[in-house]
Order: C-alpha cells, then structure tokens, then sequence
C-alpha cells in the first residue's frame, strides 16, 4: 500500500504545519548563523593571537639610571644596543606589560627616539633633562588609547601627564602622572604641582587619578621598616589631603646594607589596582622596578614570533641533487620513521 500526499510532504520537511515550518526556519537560518560563530571562535582560537580571557593592564615603573649606558670598554657604535634596553624588552615580554614608565632616564639631544626605541612598545613622550641625571619618559602597546596632556605639565618639575582612555569603556579616562624628584628638588614646590596636576583632574572629571615614580621620600607608614624623613612626611600629607592612598609597602630601593621605600604608587581609585610586586633591577640600577595590574576587560595581544622561510633564496638544485642521492626504497618500505627520515 502506498503512503499519502501528507505522509509524503512530511517525509521530505514540506509538511504546512507549524512544528515543520519552524524546523525549516532553524536550519535555514538559524543554524548557519551558530556555525559562523563556532568557526569565528575556532580561527581566533587557533590564531594564537587574541586571549580569549580578557586581563587587566599591566603597567611598569623603573629607575633606569641611564638607559643607554655601556658596560665600561665597550664602544658606542651603530647597531650596538646598550644592554639595559635588551634587559628592558625581556622584562615587558616576561611580564606582558602595555605601559612602561622610566625615570633617571639621563637622555639628551644626541639620543633620537629611534636610538632608544623597544620592540613592539612604542614611545608615547621623553621629557629629557638635558645634563647628566634625570629624566622621564613612557612607552605603551599600541592597544592603549593614550596621549600626553603637555599642557599642564609643570615647569621646573620632572612630570609626564597621560590621559588613558579605559578599554571596556570610552567615557573613563584616567589621569596617570610619571614623576622623578631628584634630591635638589624643593619637595613643598614638587607638591605643589601634584596638587595644580590634581586640581586639573578634577575640573575635567577624570574617573581616576595615578601617581607613579621615584619620589625620593621615605614614610614608615608606606613599608614599616623604613625611617621618615621630612619629604616623606610632606608626601603622606599631601596624599592624605587628596584623599589618596600610596599602595606600595616593599622596599624599591637598595644602597649597601640600607633600604628604603622610594618608588611610590599613589591614587584614588586603590580597589581598581592589584598584584602589585617588584622585579630584578635594570643593569646596575639600585631601584628595583615596580610592577601593578589596573583591572580592565582590556583583550591582549599575544604576539607569536614565527620561522618564516624565505623561499627565494633556496637552493633548488642542491635540494633536487639531495632527493635524487636518497634510498627511496629504504624510505617507502619501512615502517620506521627513525630509518626512513636519517
């Protein structure tokens, strides 16, 4: 006995009623769409190139203490990269850093921003002292939206401004202010120009304010073992005054026997900020660098080095000459691999 006109039409999806219209629905429509996405995910996956797990902005302040000094003997010659800038692309590939901020740089005039250049972080400002001593300058991953506010930079202060745009959101923007105070700075004029850089920060509503660098005054409130003197006391003032905290409570700095805690993180947004911890000094640097993660759905880039082969340059006839010389009776009929490929 033969099947009906119904049986038929639902045999091959052609049925008129509702449950079949929306199976045709789904596989017409809807299932392509999930098998897009499945493969989007899979390349992405398999590109090695974009973390699937979001992380925070990883940000580095180091005392450098001349960044392109030699070891003694060595002569300065095209291509010669000192040895600090080497140890400094290792400690951003090492710990993932998007923002590297440098003081005691002691750069001038006869260094170009090529000379002092770092792979895959591109210099965002140098504010170079000009003589021996000092300096500041900030690199940054080209993924961070960031740019120098040199208008209200201080004058007679070693300052770098940065508005910082937050990735997982276009209207916070944070101020983030790279500092060196040398010894022979007056510490109530250098605060004096934390609090205008402050004030600014306020008026145009910046979402969070970070204070970072080398500020030459110690606090026993900051690490415990330290010894206040009268430039620590005038700091934790002032940040008391702002309503800030300073986060980092380990010593930075290393002299013979004594240490001290000079290398200061200072803001108002402290639940923003974690795993804040110290790495191995750059070259013969006293300062041992400071390294914190600024919480952000911000999508790192892993950066894969590859062998690419240059295959214009191969040698053809002697790669022909090679497999002409081979035994491939030997290779095709074991089943060695170990023999088949010597």
């Amino acid at each position: 006995m033969g099947i009906s006109i119904e049986q038929y039409r639902i045999s091959i999806g052609c049925h008129t009623n509702s449950c079949t219209k929306s199976s045709l629905f789904f596989w017409l429509f809807i299932f392509p769409k999930f098998v897009e996405i499945f493969v989007i995910q899979l390349l992405l996956k398999l590109s090695n190139d974009i973390d699937p797990n979001p992380g925070p902005i990883t940000i580095c302040q180091a005392n450098v203490q001349s960044l392109m000094s030699l070891p003694q003997g060595t002569p300065r010659t095209i291509g010669n990269r000192p040895p600090k800038l080497l140890e400094i692309e290792s400690l951003v590939k090492r710990e993932s850093i998007d923002i590297l901020c440098l003081s005691e740089s002691w750069l001038n005039d006869n260094y170009s921003d090529n000379d002092i250049s770092i792979a895959d972080m591109p210099l965002v400002y140098r504010r170079d002292r000009g003589s021996r001593g000092g300096g500041v300058l900030v690199y940054a991953s080209t993924n961070i939206v960031i740019k120098p506010l040199k208008d209200i930079q201080p004058t007679n202060s070693e300052i770098i401004c940065l508005d910082i745009q937050l990735p997982d959101s276009q209207n916070k923007h944070i101020l983030m202010s790279q500092c060196y105070r040398p010894d022979d700075r007056g510490i109530m004029d250098f605060a004096s120009d934390l609090y205008d850089i402050y004030e600014y920060s306020n008026r145009h509503k910046y979402y969070m304010n970070i204070f970072i660098g080398d500020f030459n005054g110690r606090n026993s409130n900051w690490w415990v073992h330290d010894t206040t003197n009268v430039e620590g006391e005038i700091l934790h003032a002032f940040i008391d005054n702002i309503n800030c905290s300073q986060l980092v409570d380990f010593p930075t700095r290393f002299r013979g026997t004594s240490a001290s805690c000079l290398d200061l993180l200072i803001t108002d947004r402290d639940q923003l900020i974690c795993n804040i911890h110290n790495a191995s000094p750059i070259g013969k640097s006293d300062h041992t660098p400071i390294i914190f993660y600024l919480k952000s759905n911000y999508p790192k880039i892993q950066k894969i080095e590859r062998n690419i082969w240059n295959f214009k340059k191969g040698d053809f006839g002697k790669l022909n000459r090679h497999l002409l010389a081979l035994d491939w009776d030997i290779i095709l009929n074991t089943s060695d691999i170990n023999i088949a490929t010597k």
